[in-house]
């Protein structure tokens, strides 16, 4: 049986302990006055230039169906059915309902500099390798349970939201617990190893979002073990009141 756990303030946990990174997911609390300030920029200008109540942007897998409705892919029985199934998972999540930044520069070009300023110029900030995600979430938004061992890295996932009316939920292995992590107004941050296929079980991370108003997700992947100084280096930049 799958148990439940509600986190509402995660004590963060010291990044250069690489046993604690590979199992569990830590929140970061954002001081840094620049680094929000970069991170309201980006949103700001997203939602004053973005028709983004347009459906034309959503995009929605094959399988996602919103008459058993849209929590369903967050919910426990479906994470049992997909842990169930694993050996056929792809490391996607095969069930969302998004609009991704690429699908609407794709029908918007003239938002390229937007997203290559958040996907290309943020990354090169915080000392990334890349961006991994890039994802605005219309009201019933979701994401499916997946984790990711498609392709394996360290990452750090920014989250905005509008109310706060949504979570980001994750499986912890060692504890068969899901914990849920509550949405909050405003920007939150979290950071995980997430595990490759041929890596042990239990590092594996498998994870769910769903929100019922206006959420961004941005996600940053950092690669390799001499990552994890520049990685450590921007958690505590961004913890920082400076």
């Amino acid at each position: 049986m799958i148990k439940q756990k509600l986190v509402k303030d995660l004590v963060p946990k010291s990044w250069l302990d690489l046993s604690e990174i590979n199992s569990i997911m830590t929140e970061v609390v954002i001081k840094n006055k620049s680094m929000l300030k970069t991170l309201d920029s980006y949103k700001d200008e997203f939602f004053a230039r973005v028709d983004y109540t347009n459906p034309k942007y959503k995009m929605e897998s094959k399988d996602y169906d919103v008459n058993i409705g849209p929590k369903y892919w967050s919910s426990d029985e479906h994470l049992k059915w997909k842990l169930s199934m694993q050996s056929t998972h792809t490391g996607f999540p095969e069930e969302h309902m998004a609009c991704p930044m690429s699908n609407i520069v794709r029908q918007r070009p003239d938002l390229k500099n937007l997203e290559t300023r958040i996907r290309d110029g943020f990354a090169r900030e915080i000392g990334a390798h890349s961006a991994a995600l890039l994802n605005y979430y219309p009201p019933t938004g979701s994401v499916g349970w997946h984790n990711n061992w498609n392709a394996a890295a360290y990452q750090i996932l920014f989250t905005w939201s509008r109310t706060g009316d949504g979570y980001f939920k994750y499986y912890d292995t060692a504890t068969k617990e899901v914990v849920t992590i509550p949405d909050v107004p405003g920007w939150q941050c979290r950071h995980y190893y997430f595990a490759g296929k041929d890596e042990p079980e239990e590092k594996h991370c498998w994870h769910a979002a769903y929100t019922d108003c206006d959420r961004l997700t941005l996600a940053y992947k950092f690669i390799g073990e001499a990552a994890l100084a520049l990685r450590g280096n921007l958690i505590e930049e961004l913890e920082s009141d400076e």
